[in-house]
């Protein structure tokens, strides 16, 4: 009897502790913050270890704008031609004005087909033409010229037998003397319907010589990066001309008219003359 009294306060006494340690527990789990911790650390468990809740305090992390600037364009260092994109206006340049009562305007604009959005624009009206030009001396004729262009032209009012505006972009061959060996020409213009028939008046028929190479453009046409290699030019299309005997050239742009009624306008940019 003794015994079993004694059972039963142990177990009365088992169970008041186990009362003592919940009641602790459960004032633990309401102090602010570390029940809130229990039950997030305890989720985190339950998720495989990562804790998905953002605490309200916390801020979403800013996401940071990074603001890349376009390479800049630059002239070409190995360019021989001063001032070939004409951001110095028209320094480098030598001006010839042939005047026969025609009126000639010159001006530098904006052209999208140029690196730096700048070209130069020649117009002329009526009789007369004026020239833009540079002396280029060279090291060999191995070559590459380029540029980029829009040439147009008008001619007079009797069509076929009045005369025309042009334009041409000039490739000149010059030897130790500065004498002209032969060219290449660039050109638009507007040939008459009879030129190089036998009719009284009628013009001249554009051709080819050995020392004369012409490339015909159209009017209205934006032609960018137009390329001649300089050295298969001489060799292919110039056979009268010594390669070993150009020392320099001379670019050349023409813009002129041959009728008062006719007009002529180029628009020109990214010259480059270039060792390949």
């Amino acid at each position: 009897m003794e015994n079993r009294k004694i059972g039963t306060g142990l177990l009365i006494g088992i169970i008041g502790l186990i009362v003592s340690i919940l009641s602790c527990i459960a004032a633990w789990i309401m102090i602010p913050g570390i029940g809130e911790f229990f039950f997030q650390a305890n989720k985190a468990e339950t998720e495989g270890g990562v804790n998905t809740n953002i605490p309200e305090e916390a801020t979403p992390t800013e996401e940071i704008e990074i603001m890349f600037e376009p390479t800049q364009a630059v002239p070409d260092p190995e360019n021989l031609i001063n001032n070939g994109y004409f951001l110095d206006d028209f320094d480098g340049w030598q001006r010839e004005l042939v005047d026969e009562g025609g009126s000639s305007k010159i001006s530098i604009i904006n052209f999208g087909s140029s690196l730096f959005n700048r070209a130069l624009h020649i117009e002329h009206e009526g009789l007369g033409e004026i020239y833009f030009y540079q002396d280029v001396d060279i090291p060999s004729t191995d070559l590459v010229f380029s540029c980029s262009f829009n040439a147009s032209s008008t001619e007079g009012p009797i069509i076929g037998f009045s005369g025309t505006g042009f334009t041409i972009i000039g490739i000149v061959y010059l030897d130790s003397q500065n004498n002209s060996l032969g060219f290449t020409r660039i050109i638009n213009f507007n040939e008459s319907l009879f030129a190089g028939t036998s009719f009284v008046g009628a013009p001249e028929e554009l051709s080819d010589t050995n020392t004369t190479h012409n490339y015909e453009v159209e009017s209205g046409n934006t032609y960018a990066d137009f390329t001649i290699d300089i050295n298969k030019e001489l060799n292919n299309n110039l056979l009268g001309i010594d390669p070993t005997a150009v020392d320099a050239i001379e670019i050349m742009l023409i813009v002129g008219s041959t009728d008062s009624s006719a007009s002529a306008e180029l628009t020109i940019s990214d010259i480059v003359l270039k060792e390949k």
